[in-house]
């Protein structure tokens, strides 16, 4: 806690000093020089068509990040269950519609740390690691340090388009405008975010209104959005991807994807 403390008030020393275009240094995340490499913006990279997709396209292969909660939170009305589920059923209908898609795992509990997988396009191999991660007892949603793990990894693709997956099913501690902040930041650095948050405690509404804020900030042109999952809900893993997969598709092209 201390040393979260000593981070913010390091944090509000350096914003009267930088200037609001420079992603600054916030609990371990790099400034923008070094986080993605793109101080003029996205670089195009060449189109390609896929034959293996039912769907050929020219869309630039994506990366994408997946941080999937793994604290105590998620042991609660089965909602790790569904979380995995819903991640599985992401993973494959994001590599039917586009087979070079490459998609990591990261996770957000501080009891597991180490259960990362780097960026793949095998299904088979997601799935298998899907299998092997767990939500843990007394661990907490640690949702800014995936940060800092996304932003060393996005170095290594400076050209693609790039999107991160948050699943949330705890509280999330945002300081007042830090929502914002974060989400601008993203938004300029070309990153879209996409959440589906499990946690709709009544006690923590701030938590929602922050995740709100915080997509809506980062969103560029309806490439990022939120879904809310009621904790007593019995909405299907579909019905909660299909938003998430069914953007620049139609809605029977998103069927097949799902299906």
């Amino acid at each position: 806690m201390a040393s979260i403390l000593a981070a913010r008030q390091a944090l509000t020393v350096l914003r009267s000093s930088i200037s609001s275009s420079s992603l600054i240094h916030r609990r371990g995340l790099a400034g923008a020089s070094e986080l993605h490499g793109l101080k003029n913006g996205l670089k195009k990279v060449d189109s390609w068509k896929y034959p293996k997709s039912p769907f050929p396209s020219k869309e630039e292969h994506e990366i994408i990040f997946i941080c999937v909660d793994t604290s105590k939170w998620m042991m609660r009305l089965g909602r790790y269950r569904l979380q995995v589920d819903c991640v599985r059923v992401y993973c494959r209908a994001k590599l039917k519609s586009n087979p070079r898609n490459a998609i990591g795992i990261l996770t957000m509990g501080t009891l597991e740390k180490t259960a990362t997988l780097e960026t793949t396009s095998d299904f088979d191999e997601i799935r298998t690691h899907l299998r092997c991660i767990r939500a843990l007892r007394g661990g907490e949603l640690d949702f800014f340090e995936v940060f800092n793990s996304c932003a060393d990894k996005l170095d290594h693709y400076p050209s693609n388009p790039k999107r991160f997956l948050f699943f949330t099913g705890g509280p999330i501690d945002f300081e007042m405008g830090e929502a914002h902040w974060y989400g601008n930041k993203f938004k300029e650095q070309g990153v879209a975010n996409d959440v589906v948050n499990f946690f709709l405690d009544e006690r923590f509404a701030n938590c929602k209104m922050d995740l709100d804020a915080f997509v809506a900030c980062t969103d560029n042109n309806n490439n990022s959005l939120i879904k809310h999952v009621p904790a007593d809900s019995r909405t299907r893993v579909r019905d909660i991807i299909s938003s998430l997969v069914e953007r620049k598709k139609g809605n029977n092209e998103a069927e097949e994807l799902l299906s």
